[in-house]
């Protein structure tokens, strides 16, 4: 929001009479709204989410989670889901992660990334992460034909229409030479490459497939394009691994009356 000069600031100390103060309400108001997130809700994709990727998420059904384990010991969850909204497909991903000492939390992360969808590809973009109480924000938003990337701490840039973030939902992004990175802002060259070694949840039947370049990970998918599973190593070299949960069949999840 622009910044009042003196002379506003002074006519804001004075008490405005029952109109007046009428009309500055709702100009505050349509002043919030225009730098407010709600304004990006009420945009429209005409073309919709794209068949492709309808197909691809349809696999998934509302949501996908995953358990995380550091060094073999389970530390928080990961969580994605799925919807459309005026006409985008919507991916809401959520990372929270928890480490204790003597049943004292030591450190806590939190990532949140929200994905926009049109006419099979992402289009707008907002990451933002509190990594024990240090907090950074990633955007992209497309402007006249490219993705233009945003960070806190590393300026901008620019991505490819088209391109993938590293959320790795979408198995389209085993045929891709760059990703966005959620977490620093940058476009980084990868190389993927398969590799032999069974799911953190232990399926052996899914694709394994190791990032090389700018980026170091190893993900999983079945044989219908679903991600099954991730493994890194974190900063202080421990070892980070997602861990797909069972689908909890529908009628397991019901109740007796």
């Amino acid at each position: 929001m622009k910044k009042r000069d003196s002379t506003d600031a002074g006519q804001l100390n004075h008490k405005p009479g029952p109109v007046r103060e009428r009309y500055r309400l709702s100009g505050l108001l349509l002043l919030g709204l225009l730098h407010s997130p709600l304004v990006a809700a009420v945009e429209q994709c005409a073309a919709g989410p794209g068949a492709a990727t309808r197909e691809v998420v349809a696999r998934y059904g509302k949501s996908i989670h995953f358990d995380v384990y550091r060094n073999d010991k389970a530390v928080g969850r990961h969580d994605a889901s799925f919807s459309e909204e005026n006409g985008f497909l919507v991916i809401r991903s959520t990372l929270d992660l928890g480490i204790k000492l003597l049943f004292i939390e030591a450190y806590h992360y939190r990532y949140e990334a929200t994905e926009y969808w049109c006419d099979n590809a992402l289009v707008r973009l907002e990451a933002k992460v509190n990594d024990d109480g240090k907090l950074s924000r990633v955007t992209a938003r497309s402007e006249a034909g490219q993705l233009k990337l945003t960070a806190a701490e590393g300026g901008s840039g620019s991505a490819p229409l088209g391109s993938f973030a590293t959320n790795h939902w979408h198995p389209g992004v085993l045929q891709t030479a760059a990703v966005i990175n959620t977490l620093t802002g940058h476009l980084n060259k990868v190389t993927l490459v398969p590799c032999k070694a069974p799911a953190p949840d232990g399926s052996p039947a899914a694709q394994c497939m190791d990032y090389t370049g700018d980026l170091k990970a190893r993900v999983w998918y079945d044989d219908a394009g679903r991600w099954r599973g991730l493994a890194f190593a974190g900063t202080d070299g421990s070892a980070i691994d997602y861990r797909l949960q069972p689908a909890v069949p529908a009628q397991a999840a019901r109740t007796d009356p």
